[in-house]
């Protein structure tokens, strides 16, 4: 199972109790709705959530959004043959 920033930042608001279960509102097909203003506290928390530092290479800290254009980059060079190999 792979968890996201978007799971993350989810997971981090209810802790809070900023959000609950009845803040999801599931609509046909499972898709799931939000209100606006939990929809503005979330993408506030993930912004958050991207540009805090993690430990990545070599022992370094990065951000979300260096790390994902890093994996990115791999990927497309992995895809035109630059790259072997591709590893996450």
């Amino acid at each position: 199972m792979i968890i996201t920033a978007h799971d993350i930042s989810v997971i981090q608001l209810m802790k809070e109790k900023k959000i609950k279960k009845s803040d999801f509102i599931i609509i046909e097909n499972h898709h799931t709705r939000l209100g606006e203003d939990v929809a503005k506290l979330l993408i506030e928390k993930i912004n958050s959530n991207f540009n805090t530092k993690y430990n990545y290479k070599n022992g370094e800290n990065y951000s979300y959004q260096i790390i994902l254009q890093d994996n990115l980059l791999q990927l497309a060079n992995f895809i035109v043959g630059k790259k072997i190999k591709f590893v996450f």
